[in-house]
This record gives structure tokens, sequence and C-alpha cells, in this order.
């Protein structure tokens, strides 16, 4: 089988993500994949038994403090056979984060190039730094025959220095830095490794051995060879190849994938509950209102071409895509001449007949392969820039019509408006444009403390909020610059002005000549970032520390290093509003 990039279906979790309230039995495993994968039955029970092995045995270790065994798998096969796409079948499946590294890439440590502990790191990116949840899931080392041993004299960095470089990852360790670099701290021991390789040149080594030129290791056409295929393979075949024999033992389970017939090619192609590569191409064709159509011998061309390119399901994609190269680029004039059905039959696909186009008439139908396809090309062609040109004053609307701000303006004078209004407005700003909720915790925590330090100046706070939506800077943006700018926090306009200073600005809103009453609000230059600047005094500037009334202690709250609450004396030195309004956060 092909990977998703080829002419396979969508795995599932790429469409509607599915959450398995406990762990699938191997039985259950392969029926999904009998959903996806054709052929290759001893491969699934394989695949299917180490996925459940596995997770049973992290699961034991959880509850028990005892781990079953190890249960890495290699999987041995052709080109196209589907050794990478029916791990990446299962990772969707059953919901766990899935590296993919060509272990080709790979050198000892302190090489150039790429270390083995990237993968950890590859792995620990796909979880989104969530440990847990990367010590649940899969590294898959593709093309692993080719770091097989190579007596080419001097070290052998890439070959079997890279088996060994592995060997510690695969029995477990910690794993919390990659090339110096700290990330944080794995324990490869609850991750599930797949190595997958062609391992082209071995099936002489099996014959030789056996002594016989007969078709029995794992790349027979013929499937009731299936059984002699795994058990006529020897470590010792694998070893000459050029495989160390420690590398080998990490693996407790192998599993052979032999080369798709052409009746598994057509049924791939002609799968119709897949998002196969055809029912792609059937669909860009509806979006012109054209109805393509293959006929029964023009799949089964297709498939006997790709048995003959030798790479399996992974020509499908170019096959089809070269039956259709004669009308493909002409769909919109077809369209516009009155053509709605295009039929590829084998002749096109033998020898690159020009394929049938007609105009038919469409009975009154429910069922949706009958019916003739809405054209929607000029639709897209209308809008297929849109979204880039978008100026940025229709992009703030459109963030002014979400559900937080719907109905909600940003008036030029706030100086009337009561303490709960500017910080219900505060509120608005920072769980919408400024985007709160997704800032990191300890902009968030900055974000609060900021809050309730000045809260006797809500007003401040607004003005704050709003310069920082007007320069596009979010929370997590604003909490990066005062850490770079090692500022007190309170000096807000010096932490506004280092902003502009890293990010020059150039907001058509902000750039036009400002009314004289918003004068201030456009002074972002602080006596810090530029001494030469001298048109910045405590009564012009909103954000000099000067005006509040606030105790020296207050800048040591802010360390970084320092999670510790205010204490409330601290709180007391405050000068107090008339009103004690709820705070936002």
């Amino acid at each position: 089988m092909a990977s998703p990039t080829h002419c396979q279906p969508t795995p599932p979790s790429q469409g509607k993500k599915i959450r398995l309230s406990k762990l699938p039995t191997p039985k259950e495993l392969i029926a999904f994949l009998n959903q996806f994968v054709k052929g290759q039955d001893q491969a699934k029970r394989e695949v299917a038994t180490a996925f459940y092995n596995h997770y049973i045995s992290q699961s034991n270790r959880d509850h028990f403090q005892k781990q079953l065994g190890k249960h890495h798998l290699l999987l041995i096969g052709p080109t196209g056979s589907g050794k990478s796409y029916m791990i990446q079948l299962l990772a969707n499946y059953l919901g766990v984060p899935i590296s993919h590294a060509c272990a080709a890439s790979l050198v000892e440590s302190g090489y150039r190039g790429r270390p083995v502990d990237d993968v950890v790191k590859a792995l620990l990116d796909q979880a989104n730094g969530n440990v847990q949840l990367a010590e649940k899931g899969i590294i898959f080392l593709d093309e692993i025959d080719k770091i097989r041993r190579e007596d080419a004299g001097g070290r052998d960095v890439s070959g079997e220095g890279v088996q060994n470089a592995l060997l510690t990852l695969l029995e477990g360790r910690l794993c919390d830095s990659v090339d110096g670099r700290p990330i944080s701290p794995i324990d490869t021991s609850r991750i599930l490794f797949v190595a997958a390789g062609a391992f082209t040149n071995l099936k002489p080594i099996v014959q030789k051995r056996l002594g016989t030129n007969r078709n029995f290791i794992g790349f027979s056409k013929d499937p009731n060879l299936a059984k002699l295929q795994s058990e006529n393979l020897q470590t010792e075949d694998l070893v000459e190849y050029g495989m160390i024999p420690e590398f080998l033992g990490r693996f407790s389970r192998l599993a052979i994938l032999h080369e798709l017939s052409v009746d598994d090619l057509v049924d791939i192609i002609s799968d119709t509950k897949s998002d196969s590569e055809l029912a792609k191409r059937k669909e860009f064709a509806a979006a012109h209102g054209i109805k393509l159509t293959f006929t029964r011998n023009a799949i089964r061309a297709i498939a006997e071409q790709a048995i003959a390119m030798k790479t399996g399901a992974r020509a499908l994609n170019r096959l089809i895509a070269q039956s259709l190269s004669q009308v493909e680029y002409i769909l919109p004039d077809l369209a516009e001449k009155g053509f709605n059905k295009i039929v590829i039959n084998e002749a096109t696909v033998r020898y690159g007949i020009k394929p049938r186009r007609q105009k038919v008439t469409f009975p009154p139908t429910t069922d949706p392969e009958k019916k003739q396809p809405h054209r929607v090309d000029k639709l897209l062609r209308n809008n297929f820039l849109s979204p880039v040109l978008q100026p940025a004053q229709e992009k703030e609307e459109a963030i002014a019509n979400t559900s937080l701000f719907r109905n909600f303006e940003f008036p030029a004078n706030t100086a009337e408006w009561s303490d709960k209004a500017l910080w219900d407005s505060i509120q608005r700003l920072a769980q919408g444009p400024l985007d709160f909720d997704n800032a990191s915790d300890k902009a968030k925590r900055h974000w609060k403390d900021l809050c309730n330090l000045l809260k006797s100046q809500p007003h401040d706070i607004h003005r704050l909020a709003e310069e920082l939506r007007l320069r596009r800077c979010s929370i997590n943006d604003f909490y990066e610059t005062y850490e770079a700018s090692a500022l007190s926090p309170t000096k807000l306009d010096a932490v506004l002005g280092f902003f502009d200073y890293l990010h020059p600005y150039e907001n058509p809103i902000h750039s036009s000549t400002p009314e004289p009453e918003d004068q201030l609000l456009c002074r972002f230059i602080d006596p810090l970032i530029d001494p030469d600047f001298s048109d910045v005094n405590d009564e012009s500037n909103p954000f000099i520390l000067d005006r509040f009334i606030l105790d020296d202690n207050f800048d040591d709250c802010f360390d970084e290093e320092n999670d510790e609450e205010f204490e409330q004396n601290d709180e007391d030195d405050i000068e107090e509003p008339n009103s004690n309004p709820n705070l936002p956060f």
C-alpha cells in the first residue's frame, strides 16, 4: 500500500477526530485496517498484535509497576506495499502522535548531520510539547535497510554507527537533549518503535542459504506462500545483509509484506468509500460541473501499468493524472461549451487516445453518484486570493464580529467610562485580539499580575490593551518583549517602545496623522530606547511609572522565577479607587 500522499484513503483522524474509550483488541484493529488496506493479511495480524501488546505492557507498567516486555516491530516489504501507511492508519485511529524519520538521514552523535535523538524531538513536536502524550507515541524509522553495515574502510557513521546509536533508544533511556540543545525529558522505553525497509537484495541471500532458487522470501506474488515467507527468513539472513545482531534483537516482531497484485490495485482504485486519488479527481471534475467516469478496463489497465513500474500503489497517482492529461487543462472550457461528462476507457490509458466528451441529460434522482454535478469553479476562481488580499481594516472588522465583540466598538474617548465598563472592555480585548486563552502560562500570569498591580488605574490598562490591539501584539508577544527588554513591568511605555523597535510598525491605522486628542497614544519612543529623544515627560506619556503610587517592592514580584502571589500588604500600598471592581481575571 502507498503512503497517504499517494492513492490511499485519508486516515480517519485527518477528518473527524475519533476518541476511543479503551484500547481495541487485535481483532478490532485488524477489522479497522481491513477497511483501508487490501491484502497483507499476515502483516496486519503482526502489526495489530504488536500495537496491542505494546500498549497493554505500558498500561500494566503504570498500574502494577511491571513492564511486560518490549514490542518493537520490523516491517520488510517492497516499496508501495503499505508499510508506512498501515502504521499511520493505526496511529490516527488510536489518537497517538507519530513521527516519521528516514534512517538514511541519521548519523552517529558527534558527526555532521541529523543525530538519532532528533527523532525523539520530532515526536515531542508532534505531541505539541506534551511529554506524557509523546511517551504514548510511535517513532517510525523508514528506509532502515539503508543503514546496513558497509565494509568500505574507516568509521561507518551513517551505517553501523547509526544502528549502534539507536540501540539505547530502543532499549529505553531518558532523552533530555538533542545535539547539546535541551528538550523536555522523555523516557524512550515507553515509545513504540517501528522500523521498515524494502531490503531489495535480501532475497538472494535467503535463496543461497536454502540452496534453492525458488521464490520463498517475502516478495512473492503468490499469497499462498505468505506463511512460508516469514518462516524461511532468519536473523542470520539480515545479519549477512548488513544489520548488526544487537540491533535486530531489539525487535520482537517481524512482518513481511508482499508485492501488491493487480486485483489489489484494482480494489484500491475502485474503493468508493475511501478518499483515493481517483475519488479526488472525480471531485475536481465535479467542481466544474463534469462527471468523470473510468471504465473497468481502464482501471485494470492502470493497475497493470503500476505493477510493471514496480512501485506498487505509489504509481497510481501518476498514472491516473497521466490518463487525464488531455482533458484536465481544458475543464473550464469544456464546461463553458456544455460538456458535462468525460469517459476514460482502456484505449485512453494504454495508447493515449483522447477521452470521450459528452453532453448528457441526467434524470432526476436522489443518488449523488447519478446526479448532475453542481458547478462551483467560477466561485472558487473569483475568491482564490480573497484571504490574501483582505485589507487589514477588514480583518479587524472580522475580529469585531466574533461572539466576544459583536455589537462592540472601540470609542476614541473613554474618560467618562466607569471602572466596571473599563474592566469589561479589557476582558473583551484580552480574550479576543490579544489572544489571552492561547498565551503561555507565564504570559497569562504576567498579565494577571499587571492587572492586579494597576487595578487602581483601569484607564491605563485599557489604553495598553488598545495599543497592543493596534499593533496586533498578543499578550504572549507582549510578555516575550517584556522578558527581552529586562525593564520594570510597570514601565509600559518603555516596553511598548521596545516592541516598536523590534517590530517596525506599518499598520495603516497608526500611520495616518493622529488627531490632537489622540496624539498621546501614538508616542511609543522611550528615552531608554532612544536617548536623543527628549520630548517625553511624565505628563504627556500615559505609561510613565511615576504616575503610579506604587511600592518599590512590586518590581520583585514580577521576577520570572518568583511565582508566588502578591502579599496582601503589598496590595494595601496601592491607592484604591472609590469602587472595588471585580477584576476580569
